[in-house]
């Protein structure tokens, strides 16, 4: 199978880029860059998995998990899926090529105009959304519009038979009164000639069965992978993968970037470049910039600041009244199967309304024997939502729960509803270092007032379909909410001046805990500079700013990016 990546012993002492990371902000990065016709140097810390490895049975989901303790670490450190544990909130993640785009839903929504109108963003920005184009958006319009020409999201085709999932969405939205519908999604519905899209990456159609959330073994899902990553190798960038990025040095007009391989026998690696682009994520880019402050390199107070969960929560409805089908095929031949969907078919969107957003899931099938154990542990703190029913009921739906621990595909994981649900949070979380790696501290994130509202439509959708409610919001007596997020922005967030933030609207860091002067050839493009929660899926967002960041790159430095396409 042919690779992006090259092997390390390939790689070389200087580059004029480096870019970190190769999600939604290193691939954009690492694309525009290269098609300015600049020596472009990507690094991940992760491995190259491309569509038919990923994981789809418990032992390799088992081996491919890592969880990253405050004592300690447990796992892999490439791992794909990697769980940062923390008292307040925790962070899920992917470690690869690609970043966390190759297991999240690809939802791909853009953040309501009146969110960008808020003074937490800097005047430029403000600015170009109230300015210069036909569109709620601005000028801001525009960047939207390249990275939607790149990932390409589209809904659920009417063509497709609807899901069991999308039907109850439906019938939760007409209860509540609230607006359901199709939502766009970065996931290929087509067939390419000879197989291979635009960039020349291979790519088929959606084949609906649900395990988005492991990666896409069928190569359906529009990743970086499949866009701005091959773009980027088409346009000359070198990409390097088991490298992790460990800090930054600054040596006159060059930068050090000082690097250890991620193998079974650590190698320390020294690169210099005369510009670096952060694109390691919210932790990863937090955490490199606090390691380089550390060793001397001068950055605001405001590094690690504004951490948002972007408000999310996990909930379900378990073992429910009717059939819902959300558990992907797995290792399971696809010959005559119902199908499950994509993770995310539709939504429930009562952001105008409400501030929030409810979005279906589907669990992969490779999880589901563990699933159908945390499910059915969860239950006994569920509520209850059926109300008083006779013995026969309570034993079938008894019954139903063994039958899943048995058979996950069937009984009572077979009949839950998944929902990750989006609100408005107060970005106040912190992160900061502790024996060398990254934490987040945010006392009583859990009991805020806006997940009473997740938990009282949430129960109530639990009413409609029967079952019981189960999410992980504890009890407002637990000291430790263990809220789940998959959306972390901020540490390093847009700002005027340093006193208010860490880089100013282009993604430039400040050299100084005050004024407005930046260092000269370091930029940060990713969820890291996002200055309070957007209330969405920001993966079109993060994509959108990298995109003008790179922009005002090229325009500073002279440079003229080619976006023309096909370009395979």
């Amino acid at each position: 199978m042919a690779r992006l990546s090259s092997p390390l012993r390939q790689i070389g002492k200087h580059y004029e880029i480096v870019v970190v990371g190769s999600g939604y902000g290193g691939g954009v990065a690492a694309s525009r860059l290269a098609r300015a016709g600049r020596q472009v140097c990507l690094l991940e810390r992760g491995r190259e998995m491309q569509p038919s490895e990923y994981p789809n049975n418990p032992w390799k989901m088992a081996t491919e998990t890592q969880l990253d303790l405050p004592q300690r670490h447990i796992g892999s450190e490439i791992g794909l899926f990697d769980l940062r544990i923390n008292d307040d909130i925790n962070v899920f993640q992917a470690c690869g090529l690609g970043g966390t785009s190759l297991i999240n839903g690809g939802v791909s929504l853009r953040v309501l105009p009146r969110i960008l109108d808020d003074d937490r963003w800097p005047e430029a920005i403000r600015h170009e959304v109230n300015n210069g184009a036909d569109s709620p958006f601005g000028l801001l319009d525009h960047y939207y519009g390249l990275a939607e020409e790149m990932l390409q999201p589209r809904t659920w085709p009417e063509s497709y038979p609807i899901t069991k999932k999308m039907e109850a969405m439906q019938q939760i939205a007409a209860a509540q009164k609230l607006p359901w519908a199709r939502v766009p999604i970065n996931v290929n519905f087509e067939t390419f000639r000879n197989g291979l899209n635009r960039f020349g990456a291979p790519q088929k159609p959606c084949i609906a069965c649900g395990d988005c959330a492991a990666g896409c073994n069928h190569g359906a899902k529009n990743t970086p992978l499949a866009n701005y990553l091959p773009d980027a190798k088409n346009h000359g960038a070198e990409i390097y993968t088991g490298l992790a990025v460990k800090y930054l040095e600054q040596k006159g007009d060059q930068w050090v970037v000082h690097c250890r391989t991620t193998d079974h026998s650590p190698t320390e690696v020294t690169i210099t470049a005369d510009k670096v682009v952060l694109g390691a994520g919210t932790l990863g880019t937090n955490e490199i910039l606090m390691r380089s402050r550390e060793r001397g390199l001068p950055l605001s107070d405001s590094l690690g600041s504004m951490f948002s969960g972007n408000g999310d929560v996990v909930g379900w409805s378990y073992n429910t009244n009717q059939t819902i089908n959300n558990i992907g095929f797995g290792n399971r031949s696809p010959e005559g199967r119902t199908p499950v969907g994509t993770f995310a078919g539709s939504i429930i969107d009562a952001r105008e309304e409400h501030d929030f957003l409810i979005i279906e899931g589907s669990l992969p099938g490779g999880m589901a024997y563990g699933i159908a154990a945390i499910l059915a542990l969860l239950n006994m703190q569920g509520v209850d939502t059926r109300g008083p029913r006779g013995f026969s009921e309570k034993l079938g739906e008894s019954l139903r729960i063994l039958s899943s621990l048995v058979n996950p595909f069937s009984g009572a994981t077979a009949r839950s509803q998944a929902y990750l649900v989006v609100n408005q949070d107060d970005g106040k979380g912190m992160m900061h270092l502790k024996n060398d790696r990254i934490r987040i501290s945010w006392p009583n994130i859990g009991r805020a007032p806006i997940f009473d509202q997740t938990r009282a439509t949430l129960t109530e959708a639990t009413k409609l379909l029967g079952g019981s409610f189960l999410t992980d919001l504890r009890g407002k007596d637990k000291k430790s909410q263990g809220l789940l997020t998959g959306h972390p922005t901020g540490g390093a967030i847009m700002s005027e001046t340093a006193e208010t933030g860490v880089t100013n609207h282009k993604g430039q860091p400040y050299r100084s805990t005050s004024g407005a002067e930046t260092h000269k050839g370091l930029y940060c493009m990713d969820a890291a500079i996002i200055p309070r929660c957007i209330g969405v899926n920001p993966l079109l967002t993060i994509s959108a700013l990298a995109e003008r960041c790179c922009e005002h790159m090229a325009k500073d430095e002279g440079w003229k990016i080619d976006y023309a396409l096909p370009a395979a």
